[in-house]
């Protein structure tokens, strides 16, 4: 029905804005904040879900209803429609963390766990240097994020690897549990990004500073 198909939509909509949203809090908050903002997009999360879940049980179960049950009362038909809903709640047809964007969401939700995780090694400290890409071993310049488990890749490698298996490829870092990935849940970290060229610059500096002083000692 076309009034199904509105609401389906406006679901589709809002769940898309509350994921976008996550993205913008992920950038440019951290800490606290950003774990009590995050916090109530969740909580945002499982209301549309469990919403759409009674939706669609609902819209089914009117659907039966009208072909077992053919004319009835209003008040025949709200009985009936809430008992069906109390049966299809006991099976647990209306739990919302079953429901699949209520699933992706807490993929993402993981994935800023575990980026959280790695910034506090990322704060300008020796740990900054050593971010390793795992297929070239070389040091990360240009950064990439699995958004399913969070963890980085440089990324001229990783696309270049997709491009040439063309198809989904598992996570290489020692014990994640995440699924195969394409280059479709590969995102920008420009919050890495950043610490990246902050800690390059920061090496070529202190090279410079290093290169002058020994000049100046040669010369004395």
């Amino acid at each position: 029905m076309a009034s199904e198909e509105v609401i389906t939509q406006a679901f589709d909509e809002a769940i898309d804005w509350v994921f976008k949203s996550s993205d913008l809090v992920s950038e440019y908050f951290e800490g606290d904040e950003k774990n009590q903002i995050l916090s109530e997009l969740g909580k945002t999360v499982e209301e549309l879900c469990a919403t759409d879940k009674q939706f669609k049980v609902s819209c089914k179960c009117l659907s039966k209803l009208e072909e077992t049950e053919g004319h009835c009362t209003y008040n025949e038909l709200k009985t009936a429609l809430k008992e069906s809903l109390e049966k299809n709640r006991e099976k647990g047809k209306l739990d919302f963390k079953k429901h699949e964007r209520h699933i992706e969401w807490k993929e993402k939700l993981n994935a800023a766990i575990t980026e959280s995780a790695e910034d506090e090694d990322l704060v300008c400290t020796e740990a900054d240097i050593n971010i390793i890409d795992p297929y070239t071993k070389a040091l990360i310049q240009n950064p990439i994020k699995n958004k399913l488990c969070g963890h980085h890749y440089e990324k001229t490698s990783i696309l270049s690897l997709l491009q040439a298996q063309k198809k989904a490829i598992v996570c290489p870092y020692s014990g994640c549990r995440s699924r195969k990935f394409t280059e479709a849940d590969l995102i920008e970290d420009r919050q890495l990004t950043r610490k990246v060229q902050q800690k390059v610059q920061q090496k070529s500096s202190q090279a410079a500073t290093s290169s002058n002083v020994s000049a100046l000692n040669i010369t004395e």
